[in-house]
């Protein structure tokens, strides 16, 4: 999966992974259950930990063949605890360095496939720990399309609604974006803006000072609002990234044909709906 886990640059900065969570640990048909230890990828040491009982199958798709992450009904997804002062992956004894800072400008991407209909599915969810704190969530509404709502720590909400639905089965890849310089936020859909919209007031302050919490297909409240799907791969980047810098499909396969003394290109599409 090497070449899924590559990200296209330009120019001379780089941003850097805070986070990548690909589920390829895991052999085909595990079933992780509560607290399994899930690897981040990034070399950054921020494991998490699955709750309920998630099922790893493998999957091809437009990124190639690997594991994925099944949520289900009853299942909680990923649950990224912080003690006092640090946002946390994978144990309270994580270190400063490990803490995830959200101050600045950031990226967070999720490549998955559902057919859910009829009900709100959570992608990913941050919130301080309080009602009242800062918070980011990407969820798929009922109707399959997907909001990003960023909310300060004032309460002030600012949003952006999809116009695609993703629960069509295929495999998508769904990038939110804050970005801290411009004071605003832009959702994408298999890199296709989805709009943007102001956040002056919001202004950078997901807070680290607070009890946090990052889920990756289930809200914030224990089994609510849950996501039935496949997750693929979860990645989190420090700076808000333009389309040719999100996690790359793996190029087309070509196969050669010979029909009637003539040589034909075909390209082979590996990237057929799974079932979910």
């Amino acid at each position: 999966m090497a070449a899924a886990i590559c990200v296209a640059m330009t120019g001379a900065a780089q941003a850097e992974v805070i986070a990548h969570w690909t589920f390829d640990e895991f052999e085909d048909g595990t079933v992780a259950g509560p607290l399994v230890r899930i690897r981040d990828y990034s070399g950054n040491q921020r494991d998490g930990w699955s709750l309920g009982d998630t099922a790893m199958v493998r999957v091809t798709n437009p990124y190639g063949t690997s594991t994925a992450m099944s949520l289900g009904p009853t299942a909680d997804g990923l649950i990224f605890r912080a003690p006092w002062s640090s946002l946390v992956f994978g144990s309270p004894a994580i270190t400063a360095e490990q803490a995830i800072n959200w101050n600045g400008s950031w990226t967070v991407e999720i490549v998955l496939a559902t057919t859910q209909s009829g009900e709100r599915g959570t992608l990913m969810h941050y919130n301080a720990g309080d009602p009242d704190d800062a918070e980011w969530w990407v969820r798929m509404n009922d109707n399959g399309t997907v909001t990003f709502l960023v909310q300060d720590t004032a309460g002030t909400t600012t949003s952006v609604v999809s116009t695609i639905a993703i629960n069509d089965g295929a495999w998508r890849h769904v990038a939110a974006i804050y970005d801290a310089v411009n004071q605003q936020i832009e959702l994408f859909i298999d890199g296709q803006s989805q709009g943007t919209a102001s956040t002056a007031t919001f202004n950078g302050e997901l807070l680290t000072d607070h009890i946090d919490y990052l889920r990756v297909g289930s809200w914030l409240n224990a089994n609510q609002i849950q996501l039935t799907a496949l997750v693929d791969q979860v990645r989190i980047s420090d700076e808000a990234l333009s389309p040719g810098q999100f996690i790359a499909p793996e190029p087309a396969s070509v196969v050669l044909l010979a029909v009637g003394g003539l040589t034909l290109l075909r390209r082979r599409d590996d990237s057929a709906r799974p079932p979910i």
